[in-house]
């Protein structure tokens, strides 16, 4: 397989909406790989320094810092307890919310689970059953869990830790409703 290098175009939407589909790259056939992220949760997976923090995560991140809606532009919250700021660093200016230890992951956790009922309240005050780009009062939040399983064990360590993997199951199972969607 012949590696040539693909020069970045930069973001492929931007003043769009997340609901409008993010250019990941090309597929082995040329053709686009996109996602719509809005309602659902992506997961990176890939060998370890294949560059899953920095070829998808940075591709994702800077596609939701140019898409915006009616309530204003996409919010990114991050957290990293492994790396500290060497993957967010850079664009932490970007960043609404940012966490590189235990205990700001979980307070930032934990107020993304209690966000839940008030941005529920209020989409259902529009009249949408879940977060639409057309509402007026709830943005969109991208949250992004860089070395996601490091977050969940330091956060089930036996020296304290005050969050269990049942309060980060339930991240997982209310957010989307909410408008909120997790990339780990």
């Amino acid at each position: 397989l012949e590696k040539r290098r693909l020069d970045w175009e930069g973001p492929s939407r931007p003043g769009k909406t997340m609901m409008d589909p993010i250019h990941l790259g090309l597929r082995i056939d040329g053709e686009p790989a996109e996602i719509i992220i809005p309602g659902h949760h992506v997961q990176i997976m890939g060998m370890p320094g294949s560059g899953k923090s920095f070829g998808a995560g940075w591709n994702i991140l800077s596609e939701a810092m140019t898409r915006t809606s009616r309530a204003g532009r996409t919010e990114i919250w991050a957290v990293d307890v492994t790396k500290d700021n060497q993957t967010f660093g850079d664009m932490e200016p970007a960043l609404d919310r940012v966490a590189y230890d235990r205990k700001s992951a979980e307070t930032l956790i934990r107020e993304i689970i209690a966000d839940v009922p008030k941005r529920t309240k209020l989409l259902s005050e529009e009249g949408f059953k879940a977060w639409d780009p057309k509402s007026s009062k709830v943005r969109f939040r991208l949250v992004f869990l860089e070395e996601a399983p490091d977050i969940y064990d330091l956060m089930e360590a036996p020296d304290g830790a005050d969050m269990s993997r049942e309060e980060i199951t339930r991240l997982f199972q209310v957010a989307r409703s909410a408008g909120i969607s997790i990339v780990s």
